[in-house]
């Protein structure tokens, strides 16, 4: 064999070789995956219309590409404040507010939600506090035409027994305003004594009228 021969053989062999290599090898278009593509998708299926997806994944988010109040799930049994809702959509649903903006909207309407419900629970505390005094004024033992002679009794009953931290304890709390908290200083109230000297010897050594039954009575029902 020549030597034009033998190159001609190996060229052969070469072609034949690349051919077969190409037979097997998968196709750019069978076996790549396009970077924008999937970057594209990932952002709409994450983000939907926030990351500004495409025009489908734009719409799965509510009628007309909008959120609305079904696409948001709550704790059960919690009542939804309708009012907050609107005002919660209507900056989802603000094309117009970006980055900063957007966040500070949602930061805004948290502020007005948690003074909102500050807000309420106090007027509920004051409520319960009028209902108190209320059923106070109308009670058989403390209430009545003498009630604020009687409420004077009461104050100077927790001055024999408390501290004034106690009565200001009380009074900053509301509890002063408990029929049961007034009935206790009456009562206490009522059967303190004074010594000789004017001052208040109400459940110390020397004191006529034990603590326990002015507070309890002297069966321990209560009752005077």
């Amino acid at each position: 064999m020549n030597y034009e021969q033998t190159t001609q053989s190996d060229s052969t062999s070469t072609q034949n070789s690349d051919a077969a290599y190409q037979k097997e090898s998968p196709t750019p278009s069978s076996a790549a995956v396009d970077n924008t593509e999937l970057g594209n998708a990932t952002d709409a299926d994450t983000y939907g219309n926030y990351a500004g997806g495409d025009e489908e994944g734009f719409e799965e988010s509510g009628a007309g590409g909008e959120f609305t109040s079904e696409d948001f799930a709550v704790p059960e049994g919690m009542e939804v404040d309708e009012t907050m809702m609107g005002e919660f959509l209507s900056i989802a649903n603000n094309g117009d507010l970006k980055g900063k903006d957007r966040d500070q909207a949602f930061v805004d309407l948290y502020a007005e939600a948690v003074q909102q419900t500050t807000d309420i629970q106090h007027q509920q505390w004051d409520e319960v506090r009028n209902d108190w005094l209320s059923d106070a004024r109308s009670d058989k033992e403390i209430g009545g035409a003498k009630f604020n002679e009687k409420m004077a009794i009461a104050r100077k009953g927790f001055e024999g027994v408390g501290t004034p931290k106690l009565l200001q304890f009380l009074e900053d709390y509301g509890l002063a305003d408990n029929p049961e908290i007034l009935r206790l200083g009456y009562r206490v109230g009522s059967l303190v004594s004074e010594d000789n000297s004017g001052g208040n010897n109400f459940g110390r050594k020397g004191s006529q009228i034990p603590i326990e039954h002015a507070m309890y009575g002297k069966d321990g029902t209560g009752v005077k």
